[in-house]
């Protein structure tokens, strides 16, 4: 038994509800479960060797072998019966039983396995079906013909009343005759002894065939004789060829006119009683013609006798076939059963169940008697049946069945397959044993809200194959009776595990940064939330260090952003090594680390993290590939009691690591109220920047740019200014890092872009041809934006302005920090027709090929470089490079910072097409700057234009 059955499965299949019994090829058992062995009535050690078919009622056994030895030597898949079992005590159990061979690893039959279910109770149900023939028999009673049931050996077994007072003459209860006992003495009609071999039932027998009107006598107590036609028919048991019985049917025909009274009698009383039966009964003719049908039968078919239909008239044309099949096998066999489609006079089709016999007369088929009963409600739940079995078993959810209990009495194939179980081994497996975090919950939470009438939803751990549980989102969904009363469970399941990975992996992602895997800024804002509340509970102070790498940006400018990368994770890698535990280090972005330090006792335990964690940087350098770079950072320390905004707390850190950069970097400063004072005026001056954009106090000042080899003033740039209501006009060095910093320089550049655009077209509408060229200033952020050519775009729509006039300036450095993302927005800006100028050129990290992909029209040199023209002659070399190289790539050069006309000398004499600076004008408000174009040229000191020489004419006398 062990090797047939999994040892975790033993327990199940011994307390199946269904008999389960295992044998070898010899038909001995092998292993039995309890069911079995109380449906046998014998034990395990009772059964074990013995043969099934000891087991087997005799009249049952000739079926069970045969079944056995085809299912044995592979003739069958499968076998199927119904037979009796005979327990020790001579009681007997009825069941049916279905068995099936067990093969072994070559193929070939091993042992069989048979599943018994007890049908006790159907039996029971036919005895009860016998019970309702004897009322039958009392109608037989009624009859008067008489009706004489003899076996092979002439002994009557069963008769009417009618019959005995034909052959006996007396009135006696049939009880008082024993059955196989009583004979009958035929006559001739002469009165002489008849022969065996001439009585009507013997010849039956004998022929298998019926027997028509012969004529036989009684002798009466009186001495006259009383004369019979007698009918003999022969009886078969199902499947044999030769009768086992005859019933003859006998009419008295001493006095004909009373004969035929009693048979009219009978007829009618046979139509009354099938006309009061609740089934449709027909008759037919030999060609199948009706001849009667009762008002049942008209009914459910439509048919009148009055258009003479035939059998197959009812019958759905695609079933005809089958049905005249089944007509002509049953006119050898004797009897007929079809389920078929029926075609009713209005069209409607029903399925039907027809049993009907041959009706003989002389040896002669007349036609057909039988009965059709409405199944379509049958064949209908049955197939609705099939087609929700086929669903629950083709789904990928897993379906368990449980009683109130919490056995579970069903599973669909995912749900095995899940777990592993086979089909048949489900007693004993119970809910939790399928969901192994059920714990407390069943009570508290599923039966609770399903004994409320309503389903239960929810998650929970499934066991599985191999000890892998899986998560599922489970619904489990009461089934009761028509009281009300809870019968099953049904629980659906369908597998989320691989859902809530990814659900845990985008939290994961959404929570962390993906360079270093370190929490994020919204995770740790959190984490900094839960800590000062902590904080403030236990009443120890947390220290909060805002860490920013020294010189990263060269690194990522000389080295490339993938070395950047790599120095960011082993930053990240060191600072998870060197800090304590339940401390938090998190990246904000770019080269911006935090180290979040609970419980700590002071300000000097934080300084000495900060020490610790500025020496793990600074002891051993960064090394990729060949080369090796120092790490410095410089480090911010806030501390907090719990009662800070997080926020607020970390924009404390951040000035304070603003202020170790300022004091020279690698190092780390605390922050201290005088920092907390610079701190809150930065965040009430952000506040009030953000309002005076909302109400333009934002406005644009021009500074104008001069043709060198002309003076003639050809374009202004756009510099913004504050109009503060308290602290009067404010330059951009007062609120342009601010912006940047706040978020708010999108708002800002757009109020500039804007204004600039309005005044460009108002100087084009005055000056016509000359007309300046308006240079406006995007900010990185603003070039990032995604909608930021589709504002440009609207903008121009709305002004109307010449895009011919109107020049964007981008900083090189911008350019460089995202190259590709760079290249795409400023081809999408030059499709519009502005022109694109690159400042402050030559402060940046960008190659030559860079500068040949990006569509630009102007390089504006920096005002650092003009500055040490002259002095210094490295300064004087870039600025010519830079001129020489717009020229070799047919840009217009511009020179920022002039101040003095040595500078514009030395421009000039480099080439340099255009030049700005104080030299020429300080930027003016709109109206100053308007004035100053009207001029239309520079005061500052311009080459004369040389004299035109004398026409060679001119010389000529």
């Amino acid at each position: 038994m062990t090797s047939i059955i999994p040892e975790f499965a033993r327990r199940l299949w011994q307390d199946a509800p269904m008999g389960q019994v295992i044998t070898d090829i010899e038909f001995r058992v092998v292993a039995a479960n309890a069911t079995y062995q109380r449906l046998a009535g014998r034990s395990m050690e009772l059964l074990e060797g013995v043969s099934v078919h000891d087991l087997v009622h005799g009249e049952d056994l000739g079926e069970v072998v045969v079944g056995g030895m085809l299912l044995r030597f592979g003739r069958l898949p499968q076998f199927e019966r119904d037979h009796r079992l005979v327990q020790p005590d001579g009681s007997i159990v009825w069941v049916h039983s279905m068995s099936a061979p067990i093969l072994g690893e070559d193929g070939q039959v091993t042992h069989l396995m048979s599943f018994c279910h007890d049908i006790s109770a159907r039996r029971e149900a036919e005895q009860a079906l016998r019970a309702s023939e004897a009322q039958v028999r009392e109608i037989l009673d009624a009859l008067q013909e008489g009706i004489v049931v003899q076996d092979a050996h002439s002994h009557i077994l069963a008769f009417n009343q009618a019959a005995r007072e034909m052959l006996m003459e007396g009135t006696e209860p049939l009880t008082h005759v024993q059955p196989g006992t009583l004979h009958w003495d035929a006559l001739d009609a002469h009165g002489n002894a008849l022969a065996a071999e001439n009585q009507p039932a013997w010849r039956a027998l004998r022929t298998g065939e019926t027997q028509e009107d012969a004529v036989l006598a009684t002798r009466q107590r009186d001495g006259t004789l009383r004369l019979f036609s007698v009918r003999a028919k022969p009886l078969f048991r199902p499947g044999a060829t030769e009768p086992y019985a005859t019933v003859s049917t006998l009419i008295d025909v001493t006095e004909r006119r009373s004969s035929e009274q009693a048979l009219a009698a009978s007829e009618e009383r046979f139509r009354s009683l099938a006309e009061a039966l609740p089934m449709a009964l027909f008759r037919t003719d030999e060609e199948g013609r009706y001849t009667y049908v009762n008002p049942i039968f008209e009914q459910l078919t439509g048919v009148s006798l009055q258009t003479r239909p035939r059998l197959l008239d009812v019958v759905h044309p695609d079933d005809r076939t089958e049905v005249l099949h089944a007509i002509r096998e049953s006119i050898s066999t004797g009897r007929f059963h079809a389920r078929f489609r029926m075609v009713a006079a209005d069209g409607e089709v029903r399925w039907a169940n027809s049993h009907a016999v041959p009706a003989r007369r002389d040896e002669r088929m007349v036609g057909f008697i039988g009965c059709v009963e409405d199944v379509t409600p049958l064949v209908e739940a049955q197939e609705e049946t099939s087609r929700l079995a086929a669903i629950v078993e083709s789904t990928s959810d897993a379906i368990a069945v449980i009683e109130p209990g919490g056995h579970v009495v069903y599973l669909n194939s995912a749900a095995r397959e899940r777990l592993g179980h086979g089909f048949g081994i489900l007693d004993g497996l119970r809910l939790e044993h399928l969901f192994t975090d059920l714990g407390s919950r069943l009570d508290n939470e599923i039966l609770p809200a399903v004994d409320k009438g309503t389903h239960w939803s929810g998650e929970l751990t499934m066991a599985g194959c191999d000890d892998d549980p899986v998560v599922v989102s489970a619904t489990v969904v009461p089934e009761r009776d028509a009281t009300g009363r809870l019968i099953r469970l049904a629980v659906i399941s369908r597998d989320i595990s691989g859902r809530k990975k990814i659900e845990a992996a985008l939290t994961h992602q959404a929570n962390h940064d993906s360079l270093t895997g370190l929490p994020n800024r919204a995770l740790f804002l959190e984490l900094l939330e839960l800590a000062c509340s902590r904080a403030a509970l236990i009443g120890r102070p947390l220290a909060l260090l805002f860490l920013d790498l020294d010189r990263f940006k060269w690194v990522n400018d000389r080295l490339g952003h993938e070395v950047g990368d790599e120095l960011l994770r082993a930053v990240a890698q060191r600072l998870h090594l060197i800090t304590r535990d339940g401390d938090t280090v998190a990246r904000l972005g770019g080269d911006e680390f935090v180290i979040l330090c609970p419980g700590v006792r002071d300000e000097e335990e934080a300084v000495m993290v900060a020490g610790r964690v500025l020496g793990a940087l600074e002891r051993q350098p960064f090394v990729s590939g060949d080369v090796e770079l120092p790490i410095t950072a410089s480090v911010g320390i806030a501390m907090s009691t719990g009662n800070d905004h997080p926020e607020g707390l970390l924009r404390e850190a951040d000035a304070a690591m603003y202020r170790a950069k300022a004091q020279g970097r690698a190092r780390f400063e605390l922050f201290d109220d005088a920092m907390r004072a610079r701190t809150q005026r930065r965040t009430e001056l952000a506040e009030q920047l953000a309002r005076g954009i909302a109400r333009g106090e934002i406005v644009c000042w021009y500074q104008p740019t001069v043709d060198i080899r002309t003076g003639e003033y050809v374009g202004v740039e756009a510099l913004a200014r504050w109009e503060h209501p308290s602290r009067g006009l404010l330059p951009p060095s007062e609120f342009i890092e601010l912006a940047e910093e706040t978020g708010l320089i999108g708002a800002l550049g757009a109020s500039v872009l804007s204004q600039a655009a309005q005044q460009t077209k108002a100087w084009a509408d005055e000056f016509g041809a000359r007309a300046p060229i308006v240079h406006v200033n995007l900010s990185p952020r603003q070039l990032a934006y995604a909608d930021l050519v589709v504002e440009v775009a609207e903008l121009i729509r709305e002004t109307g302005v010449d895009t011919r006039l109107l020049c964007l300036e981008i900083t090189e450095n911008a350019l460089v920090d995202d190259v590709e993302s760079a290249v795409a927005a400023l081809n999408r800006l030059k499709e519009l027709g502005v022109r694109i100028a690159i400042d402050d050129f030559g402060t940046g990290y960008s190659s030559l090929a860079y500068l040949r992909r990006f569509p630009v029209d102007v390089l504006k040199v920096d005002r650092s470089f003009v500055d040490g023209l002259g002095p210094d002659p490295e300064d004087s070399a870039i600025v010519s490079a830079i001129v020489k190289l717009a020229h070799t790539l047919e840009l217009e050069s511009v020179a920022e910072g002039v101040e003095t006309q040595a500078q514009l000398d030395q421009l000039r004499a480099m080439g340099c097409d255009l030049a700005q600076g104080y030299l020429f004008s300080r930027p003016l408000p709109v109206e100053e700057a308007t004035e100053l174009l009207r001029v239309g040229r520079s005061a500052a000191t311009v080459p004369e234009a040389p004299t035109p020489a004398a026409p060679l004419s001119a010389l000529l006398p």
